[in-house]
């Protein structure tokens, strides 16, 4: 992830950190939970912010990723879009479970999203270990080694409580 996100910033300026190791690099890295995408989005903005701006960006919220705006796929402009194209792709059941997680801080087991995520109308009891399924399978919850306990990474985590508080306030 270092490696990746120091090549794509040398690519955009080819003395970026000559020679040099970079705690906030590491740090940008490890907020953005490895993810490729993530990282060349971050590298992206290495062109007009500083390292400390990027990880305070970070730490704050992720308004940041909306900034970014080099040559690839729309749907991958940024890391937020990249995102809400995966939303959009998904079941109204999908969006609702997805969203309905958000509200777990540090992870979840799956009796207690079962528990809290449920209803009668759009995600069933029934149906809930599928479409938990569903979202793991398409890499917008990630599990321990032992599918024990689930997760957002950070990204999806900022996504998934923004949706939630859109669907709040629609009703």
């Amino acid at each position: 992830a270092y490696q990746l996100f120091v090549d794509r910033a040398r690519a955009i300026n080819p003395r970026f950190l000559n020679n040099e190791e970079s705690e906030e690099v590491v740090e940008i890295c490890q907020k953005l939970s490895g993810l490729p995408l993530a990282i060349e989005v971050a590298a992206a903005q290495t062109r007009t912010l500083n390292l400390a701006t990027i990880l305070s960006g970070l730490k704050n919220s992720n308004t940041w990723q909306r900034r970014a705006g080099y040559s690839i796929s729309v749907h991958q402009k940024t890391l937020d879009q990249a995102i809400r194209w995966s939303y959009d792709l998904l079941s109204e059941s999908e969006k609702t479970l997805f969203c309905r997680l958000s509200v777990f801080s540090g992870g979840w087991t799956m009796e207690a999203a079962q528990e809290i995520c449920c209803d009668d109308f759009i995600c069933t009891p029934s149906q809930f270990n599928e479409i938990h399924a569903s979202l793991l399978d398409k890499s917008l919850v990630a599990a321990n080694a032992e599918n024990t306990r689930f997760y957002f990474y950070e990204s999806l985590r900022f996504f998934s409580t923004e949706m939630f508080d859109t669907h709040e306030e629609n009703g």
